[in-house]
């Protein structure tokens, strides 16, 4: 597990447009829509301090508002979040906006467990690997 960087086909890298690395890591969420009585269930892919890939077979309209539940260990971290992109049948991008100082403390210390020397990894999304 390490650092993501984006790399554009062709091999080429491209530049960082995210305000914080992302790191590939498989963290279970609460996902409660508006509306919704019962939270959904998922699993990142990657995170960072601003936000998450979540791998899920459900999609969440762009610019939809809701709440998350990352677990980070035993630690449960709430944010409010906004969706900004949606893939049909694979995930969603999320924005966090309401994550607390003791959301990112518990973020920060956990990524920097995860590889204390991170090697740039190509991005492939599962989007990407379920084209066909």
């Amino acid at each position: 597990m390490g650092h993501v960087q984006e790399v554009a086909p062709g091999g080429v890298t491209r530049p960082e447009r995210r305000r914080h690395p992302r790191y590939a890591c498989s963290l279970p969420v609460e996902i409660r829509l508006p509306g919704v009585a019962f939270p959904s269930q998922g699993q990142t892919t990657d995170v960072s301090l601003c936000g998450c890939y979540i791998s899920s077979r459900f999609n969440i309209s762009i610019g939809t508002t809701i709440e998350l539940k990352l677990w980070v260990g035993d630690v449960g971290v709430k944010t409010k979040a906004i969706v900004r992109t949606s893939d049909p049948g694979v995930g969603n991008g999320i924005e966090f906006i309401g994550i607390d100082a003791a959301g990112e403390q518990a973020l920060s210390e956990y990524f920097s467990k995860l590889d204390t020397n991170p090697q740039p990894v190509a991005e492939k999304t599962l989007r990407d690997l379920l084209i066909i």
